[in-house]
C-alpha cells in the first residue's frame, strides 16, 4: 500500500513551514519563486497527490463530478452503470459530492464530442466517462489532463 504523503512530510523535506506548503499547494499568499520551486520539487519527488475529499471537507465546499455516458433512455444497457454511480453517491453523500449527468448518443461521435465540450466548460473536479468512441475519448482525456481534471 502506498504511504500517504502529508503536508507535514513535504514541509520537513523542503525545510519550510506547513503554512508555506499550503500556500504553494493552493497557489495563494506570498512565496518566493525559489521556495515555491523547492516545495514543488519535493512534492514531485514524494509523488504527492491532493486529497480532494479532505480539501472539500476542510473548506466546506462541494466537489463537482461530471458523468459522461450514453443516454440510458436510448439503450437500457446504460441504466445499470447509471444506477451504480447513483448507489456509490449515496455512500459518499456526506462528502458534499455533486454529480452532473451528461448524456450522449452512443451511435454519434459528434454527440460525444459536443457533450464532452459542454462538460469541460463546467470545470468539474472529476469526470467519469464511458469511452465509447476510441479516438474522440482519447482526445477528451488529453483535454482533461491539460485542465488537470481527474477522469
Amino acid at each position: 500500500m502506498k504511504k500517504r504523503i502529508r503536508i507535514k512530510d513535504i514541509a520537513a523535506r523542503a525545510k519550510v513551514s506547513r503554512g508555506t506548503v499550503d500556500r504553494v499547494i493552493h497557489e495563494r499568499g506570498n512565496v518566493s519563486p525559489a521556495i515555491r520551486e523547492r516545495v514543488l520539487e519535493v512534492m514531485e519527488e514524494l509523488q504527492y497527490e491532493r486529497n480532494l475529499i479532505a480539501s472539500t471537507l476542510a473548506y466546506n465546499r462541494s466537489l463537482q463530478v461530471g458523468v459522461l455516458i450514453p443516454d440510458p433512455a436510448s439503450d437500457p444497457y446504460w441504466e445499470q452503470p447509471q444506477r451504480g454511480v447513483q448507489t456509490a453517491l449515496k455512500s459518499v453523500a456526506h462528502y458534499g459530492i455533486n454529480v452532473s449527468w451528461w448524456y450522449f448518443d452512443q451511435y454519434d461521435a459528434r454527440s460525444f464530442v459536443d457533450r464532452g465540450k459542454e462538460l469541460l466548460q463546467q470545470r468539474p473536479q472529476g469526470i467519469l466517462l464511458a469511452p465509447v468512441f476510441e479516438k474522440e475519448a482519447a482526445h477528451f482525456m488529453q483535454q482533461c489532463e491539460q485542465l488537470q481534471i481527474p477522469y
